[in-house]
């Protein structure tokens, strides 16, 4: 049987910010691939990531080194360091993996990722914005190491997607975008204007579920952020989290041990950084509901919430939700971002989301192409998308 690979039509250039002024033999790019060198790096990482106003706390060193210790077990460890003369301008965190995907064993190097990671992207400094090409030089130069780049869950207009795209398609490879699900969030203003905003059926819904459990006895809202406090609470609210269907349907945290590792290690790194916020919902001093919340810059994430099944008919987590969300209106933050994708019950609190995208490339090895061909044409036409790849925006 012959395997015949056709290489695919030409796109159009697609467009992006990058510029061509800046002189190759300024920048360097060097690798971190053992976890010593991890620990070693972190101050200078945390520097860097101060020094952004739109940093994430998902591209933290306390993030990244957590999920490694976590995850990493079977990778290896690929973070590309990238200087500007002796001055760290950008952190790219990757790893690289033996993945079997459609029936093929192909090297991945992408970033660290998997389902608990809401975002990734480039860490780079504001006055860095040539930095995507000596890692694009970099990543091109060492295409052994890979059958295929995976740069997953991006923002859709981050500025470092788009000039990976545009570099990798100006030396002949095919990049490859694909959407995934948004992600909502709350811009945080005026509190009247965003409750009053909220559908009707929602808030009379929040008052009635707030009147019948008062009615049990005493509503109480609790935050804990302080280290010392916090190894009770976790205790407490991976149980409330266990207890309804993540428990039964094995996604709760308690269910892996390595998911449990990264969330214990993770609250005490972000803790000890002051990032930290574990909210309950009470009732007569009985907890029944949880969250935990990272507060990095002026903005808060909502990572994971779990509630007591017992009292689901008093919706529980709608409720802790209302004060979570409250309580980050009161404190002046600017954003409340849910993290994660675009679930039915955020969509009762916000009409925004964020998009994300992957993008993908391809090696012009003989599995890179064979992989591009299955993925992005074989598959497509299976589905009934079969169609000529449409052209990027742009010229």
């Amino acid at each position: 049987m012959a395997i015949i690979l056709e290489l695919p039509e030409k796109k159009s250039r697609p467009s992006g910010p990058v510029s061509h002024d800046a002189k190759a033999s300024e920048w360097k790019v060097e690798t971190v691939t053992d976890y010593e060198a991890l620990l070693w790096l972190q101050p200078a990482w945390d520097r860097l990531a101060e020094g952004l106003d739109a940093s994430l706390p998902f591209l933290s060193h306390a993030w990244t080194r957590t999920w490694w210790e976590s995850f990493g077990a079977g990778k290896e460890l690929h973070v590309l360091l990238v200087k500007q003369g002796e001055e760290l301008k950008a952190i790219v965190p990757l790893m690289l993996s033996w993945e079997k995907i459609h029936g093929m064993r192909v090297r991945r190097l992408g970033f660290l990722y998997n389902y608990h990671t809401p975002r990734c992207d480039f860490l780079t400094a504001r006055d860095a914005k040539e930095a995507c090409r000596p890692i694009w030089k970099y990543l091109k130069e060492n295409m052994t190491l890979w059958d295929f780049l995976d740069f997953c869950q991006m923002p859709a207009d981050s500025e470092s997607l788009q000039a990976i795209r545009v570099l990798a398609y100006d030396d002949g490879f095919c990049p490859e975008i694909r959407e995934s699900r948004p992600s909502p969030y709350v811009r945080i203003g005026a509190w009247d204007d965003y409750h009053g905003g909220l559908s009707r059926k929602h808030r009379g819904n929040l008052k009635s579920s707030h009147n019948r459990l008062a009615g049990l006895g005493r509503v109480r809202f609790e935050e804990i952020s302080a280290e010392g406090e916090i190894g009770q609470a976790l205790h407490d609210g991976f149980q409330l989290e266990a207890a309804s269907w993540k428990g039964k349907n094995g996604t709760a945290i308690t269910s892996d041990e390595a998911t449990r590792r990264f969330y214990m290690g993770f609250a005490a790194r972000a803790a000890r950084r002051g990032w930290l916020r574990l909210h309950f919902l009470a009732s007569n001093q009985r907890r029944i509901a949880f969250d935990y919340s990272i507060r990095y810059g002026n903005k808060q994430y909502g990572l994971k919430l779990g509630y007591d099944p017992a009292y689901s008919a008093y919706s529980p987590g709608h409720l802790l939700c209302l004060y979570t969300l409250k309580e980050a209106f009161e404190r002046g933050l600017s954003e409340f971002d849910f993290a994660g994708v675009d679930d039915k019950w955020k969509l009762r609190w916000t009409r925004l989301s964020r998009p994300h995208s992957w993008l993908y490339v391809f090696s012009k090895s003989l599995r890179g192409r064979m992989l591009h061909q299955i993925k992005f044409r074989i598959l497509s036409c299976l589905r009934g998308r079969c169609r000529r790849p449409a052209a990027p925006a742009g010229t």
